[in-house]
């Protein structure tokens, strides 16, 4: 199957948003078929194609997929680690919509990464602003590159005020041409 299906592409998007970065996460193929309207019998098909691809793993019997380094590849998200995924914005001046997926992973990293630290009332307002605006632009059909990581420099010099190295490391790898 090429990827020239666009609803095959955006269920694999879809699964990507719902599992992150973490190749061993698991999501409902239903749930994941759902999301994108789709019927229970469609979900099931279109999963099964997928799988038969090897872009989405099956993990139980009862419906449960994950998505697959080939999976990761074929969204052009880029492997630092073992299990770990980055993805580096590239100079398009729209945002692709694999990219955004992404983001919205990285977005609730962020907010996961904040919520356990004490922080400082001005600290903490300035991520949050940070993280309300990444989520603004990702509302517009042309959301601009420059400014997502122009945005994300900042959030990075901010957590890098916070030791959360892992974090600031990983946004500095996807902000990096």
């Amino acid at each position: 199957m090429e990827f020239d299906n666009p609803q095959a592409r955006s269920y694999l998007a879809e699964l990507f948003k719902v599992t992150g970065t973490n190749l061993d996460s698991e999501a409902s193929m239903y749930d994941v078929g759902a999301a994108l309207g789709l019927e229970k019998n469609e979900a099931g098909a279109l999963a099964e194609e997928l799988i038969i691809e090897g872009w989405v793993g099956l993990k139980s019997l009862s419906g449960g997929i994950g998505i697959t380094a080939e999976g990761l590849s074929i969204l052009d998200v880029k492997g630092t680690e073992p299990g770990g995924v980055v993805l580096r914005l590239e100079n398009d001046l729209i945002l692709g919509e694999d990219a955004r997926a992404v983001l919205e992973s990285v977005i609730e990293e962020i907010k996961e990464e904040i919520s356990k630290k004490q922080q400082n009332y001005d600290h903490l307002e300035e991520i949050i602003i940070d993280i309300k605006t990444l989520q603004v632009q990702l509302l517009s059909s042309k959301a601009k590159t420059a400014i997502i990581r122009e945005i994300l420099r900042s959030v990075s010099a901010t957590l890098s005020g916070d030791n959360s190295s892992a974090l600031g490391a990983k946004i500095e790898e996807i902000i990096s041409k």
